[in-house]
């Protein structure tokens, strides 16, 4: 009799996982293009559970709970989309997102180039003085002979880990 109630335990307490966790998977998609989505965010609705597309545009999710349980696809550019997962539904999703047009304010890009009316100081380096200098190093070894400029080689070597400060600022 034990060994019938010990086989019993174990098979129920074998099966109580799948009761309260699925794992589902699925590619998603431009709808248009049918390119793969690399890191479009894929979520259980209502919960902590979700993670991003790889490179091929597949994910997978393992969802909590019990029931059907929504999931929610989202991807900046493209309208969001949600599907409903259950127990004994499918488990594998392939999903289309559709571009959206993003509407907001007007944004403004400003610049000025600096030149004998500017009231800045500046230094131009000509091309011909850069290659002079060219000795296989990185570009703000190059420019560290130029006034107001610090230039940083964490090995020493100006290859590799090099900084460049313009007074003060990186």
């Amino acid at each position: 009799m034990n060994r019938f109630m010990l086989v019993l335990i174990l098979v129920i307490f074998s099966g109580l996982p799948e009761v309260f966790a699925q794992t589902i998977t699925g590619t998603v998609r431009d709808a248009r293009t049918r390119e793969p989505l690399s890191g479009a965010a894929v979520y259980q609705v209502q919960t902590g559970h979700g993670t991003t597309t790889d490179t091929g545009g597949f994910f997978e999710l393992e969802l909590t709970g019990q029931g059907q349980r929504a999931v929610e696809i989202r991807y900046l550019g493209y309208e969001s989309r949600r599907v409903m997962a259950n127990w004994s539904g499918e488990r594998h999703f392939d999903l289309s997102l559709v571009p959206a047009a993003i509407v907001s304010e007007d944004i403004l890009i400003e610049a000025f180039r600096v030149d004998d009316r500017a009231p800045v100081t500046y230094t131009n380096v000509e091309r011909e003085e850069i290659r002079e200098r060219n000795f296989g190093k990185d570009i703000p070894e190059l420019l560290g002979m130029a006034p107001s400029v610090i230039s940083t080689s964490d090995a020493g070597a100006g290859i590799g880990y090099t900084g460049l400060r313009i007074r003060g600022v990186d």
